[in-house]
């Protein structure tokens, strides 16, 4: 038997552009205003479904993309009658999908979050994981659940269909455009007080401070997107007296209270901007990006939490096509005049002003022409797709001279050409023992291990003890293993 203990409202709005500020978005506002309509922020009370004598069915998916979850959500709790199953005689709490990845985790995992604080401490939870078999929380994952109430031994792992005598489904308060027809994103109006309440007993009632500050990508891996050009804008944001943050390198509760220290904020479209869900103190919001090429979701963080929220049109492609796939490891090359101007018409710049590096810079060109090249292979291995021959024959020049780009080409043909891959294997060898830059070898750490795994596999011992002698201290582990967006 199922029904409803709640019912949600009807009431519906989008936020309005006029809410906002944009700079450097000539032409593009009819863009900006198609994409508002997209978010649609609710009201009314959250629903919760209960199902009485459930089978919950865990079931394992590989490659999760966004369109395979689309219609997912709802189908993991079924009464059924008949069968005959191990039964769990509790009442359960269903929280949903446990993501490894953290944005997801932030805005998905935990939109059901809210009903706990109408269930009782001892009442178990359920989420649902692509390997139930291997399921284990996310290092950086533990604090944060257990400062929503969920500590490890309050989750129910269930590998295999199970009875269970009853079943809350909350209503989950946040719906990605992937799980809806119409491709919306759907929030409800209550969204942040849980994140909220976190942050309060974590930050309590500090006054923040004045100091501007910059939440960096820098220090992410290889598999997430790079802005080329973010050093130099981290030295121009010092000059101006910005604090600069790594969010990736900090625990969860010293996140919670960098986004409560700073009246203004500024930020990739990215994960780290999403964290705003806990500000106390509605700050001031500035998002570099790159055109109106950015989710509808930054508008509903911060119509939730009223932070007054700017939009910078300072990050490009250098004229290179967005690639089907994995739109986050698109590198952004930074505009940092662009930036500087913007301080400047804000008040943020002090009257010297160090020197920046032009739009068309060649060396940012260049390195954002190495990422861009990266990303391309690591796409094309992903979807197991052929590169096309003309990026091909880009890749195998550019790897003449860039150890990252020959790294990403032994892994694309590690399954295509074994001699070719061992061939490209000791160029990589010799090109990144001339490497000096440790934050530069960290950030290919991950790839590099996921590599000599295959290498020890696929290729001869020999070429495995070269890899292996060869990258010994190099790659070694540092803040860039942290999987974030």
């Amino acid at each position: 038997m199922t029904h409803d203990v709640k019912r949600q409202g009807s009431d519906f709005r989008s936020p309005d552009p006029e809410e906002f500020s944009f700079f450097g978005f000539d032409g593009l506002m009819r863009r900006i205003k198609r994409a508002s309509h997209q978010v649609e922020i609710r009201g009314g009370e959250p629903a919760v479904t209960v199902h009485e004598n459930a089978a919950y069915r865990p079931k394992k998916e590989t490659g999760l993309s966004r369109r395979k979850l689309r219609g997912l959500e709802g189908h993991r709790a079924m009464a059924v009658q008949e069968e005959r199953l191990p039964e769990v005689d509790e009442e359960i709490v269903y929280l949903g999908w446990l993501f490894t990845h953290y944005g997801h985790f932030l805005m998905q995992s935990l939109a059901r979050i809210w009903f706990l604080a109408e269930a009782s401490p001892s009442v178990r939870v359920v989420f649902h994981h692509p390997s139930p078999v291997d399921w284990k929380p996310k290092r950086w994952a533990t604090p944060m659940l257990e400062a929503f109430g969920v500590p490890e031994q309050r989750i129910l792992v269930l590998h295999k269909p199970t009875r269970l005598r009853r079943l809350y489904v909350p209503e989950a308060l946040f719906d990605p455009r992937s799980v809806a027809e119409d491709h919306k994103v759907r929030v409800h109006e209550s969204m942040a007080l849980p994140y909220q309440e976190v942050a309060q007993r974590i930050v309590g009632n500090t006054k923040p401070s004045t100091q501007p500050v910059y939440l960096s990508r820098r220090l992410l891996p290889s598999s997430q997107r790079l802005m080329i050009g973010e050093a130099e804008l981290e030295d121009a944001l010092r000059h101006y007296g910005f604090r600069i943050a790594y969010p990736e390198t900090m625990a969860f509760e010293d996140q919670v209270r960098l986004i409560n220290a700073h009246t203004d904020i500024f930020s990739n479209a990215g994960s780290a901007a999403q964290n705003v869900l806990f500000a106390l103190h509605t700050p001031r919001i500035h998002l570099l990006t790159n055109g109106a090429e950015f989710s509808p979701d930054y508008f509903m963080h911060s119509s939730l939490v009223g932070a007054p929220t700017t939009f910078i049109n300072c990050l490009g492609t250098s004229g290179r096509r967005r690639f089907r796939g994995e739109q986050k490891i698109t590198p952004h090359v930074v505009n940092v005049p662009a930036l500087v101007r913007y301080l400047d018409e804000r008040g943020f710049v002090a009257e010297s002003r160090p020197r920046v590096p032009s739009a068309d810079d060649p060396a940012l060109l260049a390195q954002y022409n190495e990422a861009w090249l990266f990303g391309r292979i690591r796409n094309a291995r992903n979807r197991r797709e052929d590169l096309p021959p003309e990026i091909e024959r880009e890749a195998l020049d550019r790897a003449t001279t860039s150890w990252p780009v020959t790294l990403g080409l032994m892994r694309y043909f590690l399954r295509r050409d074994i001699v070719r891959a061992e061939g490209l294997m000791k160029q990589f060898v010799t090109l990144a023992a001339k490497e000096h830059d440790a934050a530069r070898l960290a950030r290919y750490r991950v790839e590099v291990e996921d590599l000599y795994h295959l290498v020890t596999r696929l290729c001869s011992t020999r070429a495995a003890q070269l890899l292996a002698d060869a990258v010994a201290g190099m790659f070694s582990e540092g803040p860039t293993s942290r999987e974030r967006m």
